[in-house]
């Protein structure tokens, strides 16, 4: 995926899909769910990465999960594209209930995934709630790409009802997965791209964020 203005501009209704920067808990493969914790150092990199990424399309709306980790990184793409940020319910992680704080392969080894412990949000549940927001984002993408960022879980549940295809697909710290929206039909363009590998694809690393 190359991110280019022009390229952008072509899609009236583009929407970023942006999985926040790494905490402690991801690092040490601890289940996060609603647990708030911030972003480490390297979190920290990859939600500046994000945003140099991002200001280079111009987009005109961010909004994020209201946990700390998402906020901040909305934060540091806000910062690179002179916006605010909003703060939207709706993409909050997957709630694992008695499980948020547990080692995750633990889990997994009793239930297959930590996804299918019981007393665990469903995916049918995070896109009930969370596709809502991904159409309110379209909507207010006439003038050009919102941003949302949110939680691999909240991610992964809306590409795969969109596109089957897309399950198992790895959606790292920190990446980027881009959806156009045309005549009420949507298209998954990209999935899981690293920031950095954008900024590759840009051509370097140097501060010209087309603005």
């Amino acid at each position: 995926m190359t991110i280019n203005q022009s390229a952008t501009r072509k899609e009236p209704r583009t929407v970023y899909l942006v999985r926040h920067g790494q905490t402690g808990l991801n690092r040490t493969g601890y289940i996060r769910g609603h647990a708030n914790p911030p972003l480490d150092t390297h979190g920290e990199d990859q939600a500046h990465e994000v945003g140099r990424v991002l200001a280079r399309v111009r987009p005109v709306k961010i909004a994020s999960s209201p946990l700390a980790r998402a906020v901040q990184t909305a934060g540091a793409v806000a910062e690179a594209a002179h916006l605010v940020t909003s703060v939207d319910q709706r993409l909050i992680d997957r709630d694992f209930g008695q499980w948020t704080g547990f080692l995750e392969a633990k889990v997994a080894a009793l239930w297959g995934t930590a996804a299918s412990a019981p007393g665990v949000e469903t995916d049918d549940s995070i896109v009930q709630r969370a596709m809502p927001a991904l159409e309110d984002a379209a909507d207010a993408a006439e003038a050009g790409p919102v941003v949302l960022v949110t939680h691999d879980a909240v991610i992964r549940a809306l590409l795969v009802s969109l596109s089957p295809a897309a399950a198992g697909i790895e959606l790292p710290t920190g990446c980027l997965s881009v959806l156009t929206r045309s005549g009420g039909e949507w298209t998954v363009v990209s999935i899981g791209q690293s920031a950095a590998a954008a900024l590759e694809d840009e051509g370097g690393t140097g501060d010209d964020r087309g603005q």
